[in-house]
């Protein structure tokens, strides 16, 4: 029994050789075009442009949705199950489409045949999935824009509490807004790891968080000015200046205009270049040396990744550093413009009640603060590459993520006080160590993971920044009605941040 056990080991063995020799013959590897070649500042930044129309869309959601979706009917409670939408796809989307774009593998090792093998041999391995998601992301801009005509064209009527058309229209286009969106952001954090050399990482993941940065002061720009009064035409009967449903529509007309030409841009500037290695003796020698490194069905399948992750310090930290700041800034994310509207302005989401006005009034003031979080963001990004060279990934980390811990805490005073100018700092201040926490952990996935697991690897990244928002999603609304503030979810956010610091500043450091 042995014996057989031992030969069929060694067939096993000689098998798998020859397919990994094979495979390297037939393997098409995408890189940068000039490994020495540096890109140029305005480059970078064409090359991130995706990223910055995504965030866009972020922007709009972040600044507007929330109180939207309360003026359609919802109630408080469950309001926040609607942003299940982002975990959900994001888990599901991102690891997936990060998969997909790593490139199609058949079963023998190499890179597959038939459509997706034309597409990515012609286009790449990851812009074509950049080209889908901007179809999927339009498409998503449309329903959300104008769920509440379609709702009411459907039969809502427009004095009724609870608009369940349009709120089922506007579900529908909010998780697809997520899921396009997740898409996009995977794969062109991949593509940027791709085509720009190593030593330029740094910058490149910079400039991504300043395309982001200015994305997100555009969405928040769209989602801060009165439209309607300007544009009268803007009216309808199911969509008017009552709640900004209006001003809603018009945003996302224009967010939809500009995330398609930021798709482009990035199409174009990012191109792949590939070769195909053809040289027995070196293939051969490759395939020896890295035949641990190889992602195919053959070795491990899909546990590949997993495997990496449980081995690599660094990228286990930094998933959990991820996970754990996220439970704070989701938090935020979610309640900020709430938390401005109805705690510090003191107004409320019921269109029939006169505190309606002070409430739209909050929302269009969160988001004018958050045009300068936004900017503030972007600016700070350009002096990242020299901090983290200076003081290190892992310090950098660590004293922004106790900074968000500081001013999450910040938000019960200024929930005390009613300070309307400290509210509008307090989101301000966020900017900096939010492009922080957008930069270092795709860096350092970037710089940890091997090459043909990067874009499945950035979509794990993902994974640890959804299920904090799942969290918060399924819970959140129900700690809000129970404790009647958003205080108890900002606390709990500034403690994990803290426990997040010291694991970033323990198992990162190097």
């Amino acid at each position: 029994l042995n014996l057989v056990n031992l030969a069929r080991r060694s067939l096993w063995s000689a098998w798998e050789y020859t397919m990994l020799s094979n495979m390297s013959v037939d393997t098409t590897h995408y890189t940068a075009s000039r490994e020495n070649q540096r890109w140029s500042t305005l480059g970078l930044l064409a090359l991130a442009a995706s990223q910055g129309g995504a965030y866009l869309g972020f922007g709009l959601q972040y600044a507007l949705l929330t109180p939207f979706v309360l003026e359609l009917g919802v109630p408080v409670r469950w309001a926040s199950i609607i942003w299940l939408g982002g975990p959900i796809t994001g888990m599901v989307v991102q690891p997936f489409v990060g998969r997909l774009s790593d490139g199609p593998r058949s079963e023998n090792g190499s890179n597959g045949s038939g459509f997706m093998h034309a597409v990515t041999k012609r286009f790449g391995r990851r812009r074509p999935f950049l080209a889908l998601g901007g179809c999927v992301l339009l498409l998503a801009q449309v329903l959300v824009g104008n769920s509440a005509d379609l709702g009411h064209l459907l039969g809502d009527g427009i004095k009724d509490a609870l608009r369940l058309r349009a709120v089922l229209i506007f579900t529908l286009g909010f998780w697809l807004l997520d899921a396009s969106n997740n898409a996009i952001w995977v794969v062109s954090k991949s593509l940027t790891a791709d085509v720009v050399p190593e030593a330029q990482w740094p910058e490149a993941f910079s400039y991504s968080t300043a395309a982001t940065g200015l994305g997100l002061a555009l969405g928040y720009v769209l989602g801060g000015v009165h439209w309607s009064p300007r544009m009268p035409w803007l009216k309808t009967t199911a969509c008017n200046d009552v709640g900004g449903c209006a001003d809603l529509r018009f945003a996302f007309l224009l967010a939809s205009v500009s995330c398609v030409l930021a798709n482009l841009c990035t199409l174009l500037v990012g191109k792949e270049s590939s070769f195909t290695s053809r040289e027995g003796a070196d293939s051969q020698s490759l395939s020896h040396q890295h035949a641990g490194d190889v992602h195919t069905p053959l070795l491990e399948g899909e546990c590949r990744a997993w495997k990496v992750i449980k081995q690599n310090q660094a990228l286990g930290s930094a998933y959990l550093v991820t996970l754990l700041a996220w439970l704070g800034w989701i938090s935020l994310q979610m309640y900020q413009t709430e938390f401005v509207a109805k705690e510090v302005f003191q107004g409320s989401p019921n269109e029939t009640s006169p505190l309606n006005k002070a409430y739209v009034e909050g929302v269009h003031a969160a988001s004018r603060a958050l045009v300068i979080n936004a900017l503030l963001m972007t600016l700070t990004t350009y002096t990242i590459p020299q901090a983290i060279r200076s003081m290190g990934k892992s310090r950098l980390w660590c004293l922004a993520t106790l900074f968000t811990a500081l001013l999450l805490a910040a938000s019960l005073a200024i929930r005390k006080t009613h300070a309307k100018d400290g509210a509008t700092w307090w989101l301000a201040l966020l900017g900096p160590v939010y492009g922080v926490q957008q930069t270092i952990p795709f860096l350092v996935v970037s710089e940890e993971a091997p090459k043909e697991l990067l874009g499945e690897l950035n979509g794990y990244l993902n994974v640890a920044l959804c299920i904090p928002q799942l969290l918060v999603s399924l819970l959140g609304g129900a700690v809000i009605s129970i404790v009647g503030s958003d205080k108890l979810l900002f606390g709990l956010g500034a403690v994990c941040d803290l426990v997040a610091a010291g694991i970033c500043l323990k198992f990162l450091h190097r």
